[in-house]
């Protein structure tokens, strides 16, 4: 069966167009629209394609074990991690990619700066491996100072006990510091830090066994105070009187006495706890002065009377003065002064103790060698990971063990 096309008409381009496409021959038919018709329909079409809304492309999140978050919504991200909609928060340290449509260059930046180093500070956490911390959580720090937050918590944690593990002391009082403040968040009861060990402190005085207010090391004091000082500046307020105990005794153990009797003044001893450790501060600064024996007037016979965490304090000040001011049988009973410290307090008082026999294997060591060298190895093998052990090691690799830090 055959099929014929009937001719097509003449047109006129200035009038109509024939918009016929291809079809089957059975089904041909000639369409005529105006050309003005033609022409708005395609400038409606380009309209609607420019200005219609653009269609919302769902978000997706892949963790680091391997979970695949998708189709979900980024409300918002920080250092503190990225924020779903309907309240979950996700931490950088779980995150290992993303595609997220508002926000990608800000969502991959804090994920190269900041997602390999929170995880490594929660490995290491978790398995105890507080030296190897140190390198982590000094490269995310500064960018926590700002934040009191579940993730800026364990960045401070990881920061104090990376620094105690390296015997840097007087620096890790800035992140002590900064752990009692986020501590002291609304919410930090509900924050889930990493590993078992916590930090402890007295409520009342903000201060912990942890963290003596005593410090060994001159120059590293004076290069923490200045940080030390403009934490509390800003934040003081808000924690414990007691730290600025930290801050005075900080202050005089760098030689700024005036830093340290105005961050005493902060103190406000008109309870016994500030009123004792107002009286240890004092003491250091009378053994500094060369002024031992008003130590031994005010503490010698009354080390007992003052409050249990106190007292470890009280004895090891009374024997550093007794020691300066002793001669003869009073130098020995100045060294049993301190040899009491790791006795009864060594468990909990771990550099007390090992600044005890440090500074009584010194005075043992020109008329009793051999009882000093015994002190010494008590000190590497009952206390060996304190600031003197460590101390003392060097001094014997170099050849010379005589001498110790203040």
């Amino acid at each position: 069966m055959g099929y014929a096309l009937s001719p097509l008409p003449r047109l006129n381009p200035s009038h109509i167009i024939d918009m016929r496409p291809d079809p089957p021959p059975s089904l041909f038919r000639s369409v005529r629209v105006p050309l003005r018709l033609r022409a708005f329909a395609w400038n409606a079409a380009v309209l609607c394609a420019l200005y219609a809304p653009a269609v919302a492309r769902a978000d997706r999140i892949v963790l680091r074990n391997l979970d695949v978050l998708n189709d979900v919504t980024v409300a918002g991200l920080d250092e503190n991690g990225v924020r779903l909609d309907g309240g979950r928060t996700l931490r950088w340290d779980e995150i290992e990619s993303g595609a997220v449509a508002a926000q990608q260059q800000k969502f991959d930046m804090l994920l190269e700066s900041l997602g390999d180093h929170l995880y490594r500070i929660r490995q290491r956490l978790a398995a105890g491996e507080e030296r190897d911390l140190a390198e982590h959580a000094e490269a995310v720090f500064p960018r926590y100072t700002a934040h009191r937050s579940e993730t800026a918590s364990m960045v401070f944690h990881a920061l104090f006990w990376s620094r105690l593990a390296s015997q840097r002391r007087e620096s890790a009082l800035e992140a002590y510091l900064y752990c009692l403040d986020a501590l002291s968040h609304a919410e930090a009861d509900r924050w889930e830090l990493p590993g078992n060990r916590r930090i402890t402190f007295d409520k009342e005085t903000g201060l912990s066994a942890a963290l003596e207010p005593v410090w060994f090391d001159p120059a590293a004091a004076r290069k923490a105070l200045p940080r030390v000082t403009k934490f509390l500046e800003a934040h003081g307020d808000g924690l414990p009187r007691g730290v600025h105990v930290y801050h005075a005794t900080l202050g005089l153990a760098a030689g700024e006495e005036v830093a340290a009797e105005q961050a005493l003044a902060r103190v406000e001893a008109r309870t016994r706890p500030f009123r004792e450790l107002v009286e240890l501060a004092e003491a250091q600064r009378l053994v500094a002065a060369g002024k031992p024996q008003q130590v031994v007037e005010r503490l010698g016979g009354n080390v007992e009377s003052f409050l249990e965490p106190h007292r470890p304090l009280a004895r090891y000040w009374l024997g550093r003065a007794r020691l300066t001011a002793a001669e003869g049988e009073a130098l020995e009973a100045a060294v049993l002064e301190l040899l009491s410290i790791p006795a009864l307090h060594g468990d909990e008082h771990a550099e007390l103790a090992a600044a005890a026999l440090k500074h009584a294997a010194e005075a043992l060591a020109p008329q009793n060698p051999r009882a000093a060298s015994r002190l010494r190895q008590e000190l590497l093998s009952a206390w060996p990971e304190t600031y003197h052990a460590a101390l003392l090691r060097s001094r014997l690799r170099s050849g010379d063990d005589s001498k110790g830090s203040r």
